[in-house]
């Protein structure tokens, strides 16, 4: 039963943390701040859609067949390393073509995606509970960077 809370928790807390991180920069900055984030967090958002998502799929698929700790773990890495091998030139020239306003944003996109691929992997060995604390520690992370 603790299991499925958890689990109900992880799932929802992504969506959760966006809302209150929207609310907070509205809060603490202004209108306009707002906007430019949120533009560039959904161009971030739109290439980590065509990217990492698939990649965090195929991440699933593996680490469910196979039941060698360190394997898995091997395979999360390398997926994390091919993914900005293979799509650091694209963002480069988002960042370039100024479709995205801020150089942090550009670190957010990148960051965001290999924490989408990590996040699959704890949710196909079902360790929910160290999901959850590990969202909690990257929140609190944010928290600090947009308060500082």
């Amino acid at each position: 039963m603790i299991n499925k809370i958890i689990l109900l928790i992880v799932t929802a807390l992504p969506g959760i943390i966006k809302v209150l991180i929207f609310i907070l920069i509205e809060k603490l900055y202004s209108t306009n701040s707002l906007g430019e984030f949120s533009n560039d967090y959904y161009i971030s958002q739109l290439f980590i859609i065509i990217t990492a998502v698939g990649l965090s799929g195929i991440v699933m698929i593996n680490i469910s067949k196979s039941k060698n700790h360190q394997e898995n773990i091997f395979k999360v890495i390398n997926t994390c390393i091919i993914f900005c091998i293979c799509v650091l030139p694209v963002y480069i020239l988002i960042y370039k073509f100024d479709l995205i306003f801020f150089l942090e944003s550009f670190l957010l996109l990148i960051s965001m995606s290999i924490y989408l691929i990590i996040r699959h992997y704890f949710l196909a060995i079902k360790l929910y509970s160290k999901l959850l604390i590990y969202d909690l520690i990257l929140s609190l992370l944010l928290l600090i960077f947009i308060l500082n």
